[in-house]
């Protein structure tokens, strides 16, 4: 990131730009856009590159923010991507390496010293053997020559090296067959290939395990849905029923069945359709956002024209006029706008012919207090569009010069 605004500088030297109050101005939208999180503001951001986007994943609060594709700095972040550190995984792995050739090293020094103590071995039976040979021929003398008494010390003699030699045999020592050596070493190597692999697969057996288990969650979901109700069956002539049982079953084609159904202008449809989708979220006091994130699929097949995406903000701030002022609805406003907007799902333009028409959900009985505090509170993203849209314009005039 430093070498980032680095070159940013660099660039505004050498293109003769040396107005400290316009490079201040410049090194600040280039933080905003590259830096900050746009969910909670905080610097502590990741860069990642994902074929031709740019996201930055907050360390702070998880969000991942997508830098505008337009912008002209991309293209060098994208040629000059920072440097990607080691992952957790990866160290893994590596330290298992180390730990497998260490292991292996180990073994060829066992290997050597039991080669060394086999040799001793040898050397210690042939002086044995060697030994007992002189102790027979000096029997076979002690008979000819001594007389009884002679011969019975001999004896006791011989009994003495017998017992030295019994425990000279008894060697207390790893088996250093040739056999035995490659099952150890066949052993000791499938330990650590296994340990290496089963280090190096945690993650990702941890993250197919997750996966499997809300796969499994949503479908028993949908079993509990489909066996309670039927969009066809329970809700009966009411197009809202049946769009709301329509919603819970995730059933696009009887979503747009039951919306054409409903009464009233395209707004009225809309605004069915959103407390359909996330009334109870609202009533709850519970993170919208996720709620729309869920709902993406249908957002974006309502929102095929101006029309529908500018019914869409009405019937949302609709909703949110039903919330508490103070409540976490209202609060993700511009989360909400931010989401919508990156999206595709709504366009920026009537994003911000929307905040700057105060009345405009008037006709779906939003009063003049909520839809002001609304618009208050989405204030910072609809800034920050308004930003964006003159910095494109600006740019679009130096391309034309």
């Amino acid at each position: 990131m430093l070498a980032l605004t680095l070159a940013l500088v660099s660039h505004h030297r050498c293109s003769g730009a040396h107005d400290a109050k316009k490079l201040s101005e410049v090194l600040e939208s280039f933080i905003k856009k590259y830096v900050q999180c746009y969910g909670c503001g905080n610097p502590e951001t990741v860069i990642k590159i994902k074929k031709e986007n740019i996201n930055m994943k907050c360390k702070a609060c998880g969000f991942v923010s997508t830098v505008d594709p337009l912008l002209k700095l991309n293209t060098f972040i994208i040629k000059n991507p920072p440097e990607k550190k080691l992952s957790k995984a990866e160290k893994k792995v590596k330290d298992a390496q180390k730990e497998r050739l260490k292991g292996l090293e180990d073994d060829s020094v066992s290997e050597k010293k039991e080669k060394k103590e086999k040799s001793r071995k040898e050397k210690k039976e042939k002086e044995k053997k060697s030994k007992k040979k002189d102790a027979e021929d000096s029997k076979e003398e002690v008979e000819e020559s001594e007389t009884s008494m002679s011969v019975s010390n001999a004896n006791d003699a011989m009994e003495e090296s017998e017992e030295e030699e019994e425990e000279e045999d008894v060697v207390w020592m790893t088996d250093t067959s040739d056999a035995a050596m490659k099952k150890r070493a066949e052993e000791q190597l499938s330990g650590a290939t296994a340990k290496l692999v089963t280090q190096g697969n945690v993650e990702a057996e941890e993250k197919a395990r997750k996966k499997k288990e809300k796969e499994e969650k949503r479908l028993a979901a949908l079993e509990k849905q489909a066996s309670n109700m039927s969009v066809d069956e329970d809700s009966g002539d009411d197009p809202v029923a049946r769009m709301g049982a329509a919603v819970k079953l995730g059933d696009t084609e009887a979503i747009r069945k039951a919306f054409e159904e409903v009464p009233g202008s395209v707004p009225a449809k809309m605004a069915a359709l959103y407390a359909c989708m996330f009334g109870e979220t609202v009533a709850d006091d519970s993170s919208v956002v996720k709620a729309f994130q869920k709902g993406e699929a249908v957002l974006h097949e309502f929102a095929s024209d101006p029309a529908s995406q500018l019914a869409q903000l009405m019937a949302l701030e609709s909703l949110l006029a039903g919330a508490p002022a103070a409540g976490k609805a209202r609060k993700e406003v511009p989360l909400l706008l931010k989401f919508l907007y990156e999206e595709d799902i709504i366009d920026e333009a009537i994003i911000i012919g929307w905040h700057h028409k105060a009345n405009a959900a008037a006709v779906l009985g939003v009063d003049d207090a909520s839809a002001e505090d609304i618009r208050n509170v989405a204030e910072p993203v609809v800034q920050w569009l308004e930003e964006a849209s003159t910095d494109e314009e600006d740019s679009d005039s130096d391309d034309d010069e």
